[in-house]
């Protein structure tokens, strides 16, 4: 949950994009139009593996699932609060193996 997050129209922008079979898990760019939003970024991979956030980023949760589940999954889940305007340039999670992964970028406004 996010303090100071507009409830009407929270979301202001979002990217995502899948990657190849890779440890890197770029989330691509997006555009911050608002002083004062923040940037989730959510990087998940079909692998049991631990992550590391973007630099630019700040850990909020890393899970994976249970090792006898029938499918493998790790997600992190990092921000950004108080980003400047302007894009955010590509963010890369780096997992510590590779697999399929994808990542996403979401934009929330603040209050006004």
């Amino acid at each position: 949950a996010y303090a100071g997050v507009a409830t009407v129209s929270p979301v202001s922008a979002s990217s995502g994009q899948v990657n190849d079979k890779e440890s890197n898990i770029t989330a691509p760019s997006v555009n911050v139009g608002a002083e004062g939003s923040a940037v989730i970024g959510v990087f998940g991979i079909s692998r049991l593996v631990t992550m590391e956030p973007p630099d630019a980023m700040v850990e909020r949760e890393e899970r994976s699932c249970i090792p006898t589940a029938p499918y493998f999954l790790s997600i992190e889940i990092a921000d950004q609060a108080w980003a400047p305007t302007g894009p955010t340039g590509s963010q890369v999670a780096t997992a510590s193996g590779p697999s399929p992964n994808i990542g996403q970028l979401v934009v929330l406004n603040p209050t006004s």
